[in-house]
């Protein structure tokens, strides 16, 4: 019996997919309606939060 993908594959999978399509409505900010984010938009956004929220709770310096 042919074993079934890891959940974690599926989520990969999806993630890439949904990568190679920028203009992909998934990840469009229902947030402002008036807008249509794109990609590159939404992941730069993401990695600025996301770089803000480490430095917040983690610290700038690499050496703690």
């Amino acid at each position: 019996m042919p074993s079934r993908p890891s959940p974690s594959g599926r989520v990969q999978s999806t993630i890439y997919t949904l990568l190679q399509d920028p203009d992909n409505p998934w990840r469009d900010d229902l947030g402002t309606p008036e807008v249509r984010e794109k990609r590159d938009e939404i992941l730069a956004r993401a990695f600025k939060n996301g770089y803000r929220y480490a430095v917040k709770h983690i610290g700038k310096s690499m050496d703690k």
